[in-house]
């Protein structure tokens, strides 16, 4: 982001740090042209040595009163073209359900005293490691989906304010056909987190594999599809 120099600002004229700002706003704009010509602007106002010009003070204040509309139109036109919600990604969407929960309920969820291998994942959309794991996490289950005493559950840490934005997204895109929740408790994570296992730091992705509340297994570390088989055949 441009930053005029302290010496320098106190050179400028009115109109060369009227200028600045409106800079500043095209530059948040990403309005390339009015980038550049604006920084051309202002460098012959701040009369830099390697920028010259024998513009006279009327012919700078006409580039002036020229740029006033063309930084309108541009602001016009970068407002106009950004990038719109899809509403039919949106509307595909709707039929999955994601519930948001704090810890309390996440841990009464695989915990049951109910002779279930709970495998339950905790992912994340802005995790790399996660996201390409899940397509083997999706494979597994498709082998063990119908075996009594299997359920696979997909925890995501993202931010509730991305639910409908994001993470129904990419549960649609990748077909993640589990049961999901999202961890809303960030608050509290110095307390869920080893509540969930004593040696996990918060890193994902992170597998629990659990049965009537007890931990039988826990693995920090991405796994691919031939380890997560093996996990599961062993505590089936």
């Amino acid at each position: 982001m441009l930053v005029a120099d302290p010496s320098l600002r106190a050179g400028v004229h009115r109109q060369g740090w009227f200028f600045l700002k409106m800079l500043k706003m095209g530059e948040n704009l990403g309005i390339g042209l009015f980038y550049q010509v604006s920084t051309c602007y202002i460098a012959v106002n701040f009369n830099q040595p390697h920028l010259k010009t024998s513009q006279t003070p009327m012919k700078r204040y006409r580039l002036l009163t020229l740029m006033i509309p063309l930084t309108i139109a541009l602001a016009t036109v970068g407002c106009a073209n950004k990038a719109k919600p899809d509403n039919a990604a949106l509307e595909s969407t709707k039929s999955v359900e994601v519930t948001v929960v704090q810890y309390e309920t996440l841990q009464a969820a695989y915990t049951k005293q109910d002779d279930v291998l709970y495998v339950v994942n905790f992912w994340a959309t802005w995790c790399a490691p996660c996201v390409k794991e899940l397509p083997d996490f999706m494979a597994v289950n498709q082998q063990f989906k119908d075996t009594d005493g299997y359920k696979m559950l997909l925890v995501s840490l993202d931010e509730v304010s991305n639910l409908e934005t994001a993470v129904k997204p990419m549960i649609t895109d990748l077909n993640l056909a589990v049961t999901h929740y999202l961890l809303d408790d960030v608050t509290r994570m110095n307390t869920w987190i080893p509540a969930i296992h004593p040696s996990w730091q918060g890193t994902i992705p992170a597998t629990l594999f659990i049965r009537n509340g007890e931990t039988l297994h826990f693995e920090g570390a991405p796994l691919n599809q031939t380890a997560l088989t093996d996990l599961i055949q062993q505590f089936l």
